[in-house]
């Protein structure tokens, strides 16, 4: 009886380290990538952005408007007898090449809002991949800790027995039930992670008030599909973020410009008609003189002659601004190919662990188990030495599924490493 129980314990422990499996899920990655692009909010604020880019760029190219007016001279109580009436249109015009470069500005702006959206999309894309390892781990952290906590209560409750038939002693019943309260606490801890992972995941896909995601992908391996100097030659591609940089520079160059012309006058054309009574010759026939109907032109300047310090303010603010915008680009320039490397090194390290896990770590501890297992039948093992090589194996098992995080992690921070930047240590 007693090698019967111990055989069954022993296939037990075998049957939930290598057969464990998962549930039926339904949303694939490419599926939730597809999603969040559709509804995540941030995108949906980004792509408005542009809408106002293109508002702002007919605004900036917009005439100032006309003026129509009226003046009556001479006014008596009696507007009938008003000697003089003039009734006039007048359109403003700003000094040539301040409209131009306010348009351009604008055009600029509107231009960096589009790039702005393209990055935000690579960069959703890569968030949502890594959130959606992060759920994958977390699922399978969850259902390790199920499958242990599983095993801990059929070992408690075998060890029980075992004391009540004198097989055992009372320390294996006492060491059992602290080995199952802490994978109790354990699988708490995972179903909390689990829930703060999907959270994070339904929150990029802006998804709210909806069932739970079941996640069809898993954790699986996949190597780069370019060798190394092909992957690092991508560094040398207009990013969406250096086009941003370089869309600003031309914005600021636009500024200053147009900062340099806020001294110069702006003018304006109008004209007029005219009726001007009591003009001469004054006649006996005509004693209050001719009543006379005329056209009038007029053009004015502005003239800035106690405004002289804000365009020179204005100016030395818009140089400030191109300057930092030309050091941002080229600093730009000189960190993108060391932040590839460094990306590309993070895979590649995260791909040897990899490897280990897969051919030297796991079968390792499986043949330990198996071993182990042997033992325990033959009743060369005790039973809390079968339950730590378990334990051993199945930390081998979530290690390995975490080599696998690490490294599908790393692909996608290198699929983006192109829209980060850093500076002041600050993400821009």
């Amino acid at each position: 009886m007693l090698l019967f129980q111990r055989s069954g314990v022993a296939a037990l422990f075998l049957f939930l380290l290598l057969h464990h499996g998962h549930a039926q899920e339904r949303l694939s990655l490419q599926q939730a990538v597809e999603l969040a692009l559709r509804q995540n909010p941030q995108l949906a604020i980004a792509q408005q952005e542009i809408a106002a880019g293109q508002g702002r760029r007919a605004l900036a190219g917009a005439l100032p408007p006309a003026e129509i007016f009226s003046r009556f001279n001479e006014i008596s109580f009696d507007l009938a007898t008003t000697n003089e009436i003039e009734i006039g249109l007048n359109q403003s015009f700003e000094f040539p090449g301040k409209r131009s470069n306010r348009k351009a500005a604008a055009n600029a702006g509107r231009q960096i809002a589009e790039l702005q959206v393209a990055r935000l999309r690579l960069l959703l894309a890569g968030a949502v991949k890594k959130s959606y390892y992060e759920n994958l781990l977390a699922n399978e952290n969850l259902a390790s800790q199920q499958l242990g906590v599983q095993l801990l209560e059929d070992l408690q409750r075998l060890t029980t027995a075992r004391y009540q038939s004198g097989a055992a002693s009372y320390l294996d019943v006492v060491r059992s039930r602290i080995e199952l309260g802490r994978g109790r606490s354990e699988l708490a801890a995972a179903q909390q992670e689990q829930l703060a992972a999907l959270s994070k995941l339904d929150l990029l896909l802006g998804r709210q008030g909806m069932p739970p995601l079941h996640l069809s992908d898993s954790l699986a391996y996949a190597p780069l599909p370019l060798p190394r100097d092909s992957i690092l030659a991508f560094a040398a591609r207009p990013t969406s973020l250096r086009q941003i940089f370089a869309a600003t520079v031309e914005r600021q160059r636009r500024a200053l410009r147009l900062a340099q012309l806020a001294g110069r006058p702006d003018f304006s054309f109008g004209a007029s008609f005219q009726r001007v009574t009591e003009n001469p010759p004054f006649t006996t026939a005509q004693p209050n003189g001719e009543t006379v109907n005329a056209f009038g032109v007029e053009a004015s300047l502005t003239l800035p002659l106690f405004n002289r310090a804000a365009p020179i303010g204005e100016a030395q603010i818009a140089q400030a601004e191109l300057a930092a915008a030309e050091m941002r680009l080229a600093f730009f320039d000189q960190q993108i190919r060391r932040n590839f490397e460094i990306a590309l090194a993070a895979v590649e390290a995260a791909e040897k662990q990899v490897w280990e896990f897969r051919n030297v770590v796991l079968p390792e501890s499986q043949n330990a188990v198996t071993a182990a297992a042997a033992a325990y039948q033959s009743g060369q093992l005790a039973l809390t030495d079968l339950l730590d090589t378990y334990r051993t194996a199945r930390q081998a098992r979530l290690e390995k599924s975490r080599a696998l995080f690490n490294y599908l992690t790393a692909r996608a921070d290198l699929e983006a490493v192109g829209e980060k930047f850093e500076l002041n240590a600050k993400q821009e």
